[in-house]
């Protein structure tokens, strides 16, 4: 059975989605202070990339997300 598209030119029940594509750089260290405390470095997204969802064939746009650059900084003791 082949469907045809209706009038938005989508076909019924043949729904898509998507993302578009993106290229991420992340970057993360760790040291170790002490025996017990250790501290770690993260920075999330450096290439500062939005992501774009996309619906059906016709590729519409559905989401738009921009977290930008996020920095991370934690520390860990072992007791």
């Amino acid at each position: 059975m082949t469907r045809r598209p209706n009038a938005s030119g989508r076909t019924e029940g043949r729904e898509e989605r998507g993302v578009a594509a993106t290229f991420n750089l992340d970057f993360s260290t760790s040291y170790q202070l002490t025996e017990k405390l250790s501290v770690t470095f993260e920075a999330i997204n450096l290439t500062d990339e939005v992501e774009h969802q996309t619906f059906d064939r016709l590729e519409l746009p559905t989401l738009y997300h921009h977290t930008g650059r996020n920095f991370l900084i934690g520390a860990r003791y072992n007791f």
